[in-house]
């Protein structure tokens, strides 16, 4: 699709992949701390849990890091 420049319809709409990855995401996190967590889906961060939220991102070397919003 690239290449012919065409538009191409989605699998599923943008939001529901987003959220289909956060729950992949938020299981296998889950299993690496080997516990259950709560999780705030406004904020998308892990409810008090300073073990668990570094995993939500990776760590960027410096001069390539992405702006906080």
């Amino acid at each position: 699709m690239v290449r012919s420049r065409k538009a191409s319809d989605l699998n599923a709409d943008v939001e529901v992949g987003h959220r289909s990855a956060t729950l992949c995401h938020m299981a296998n996190i889950a299993m690496r701390v080997a516990r259950r967590l709560k999780f705030d889906p406004e904020r998308e961060r892990f409810i008090e849990d300073a073990e668990a939220n570094p995993y939500l991102t990776k760590q960027y070397r410096r001069g390539y890091e992405l702006p906080m919003l």
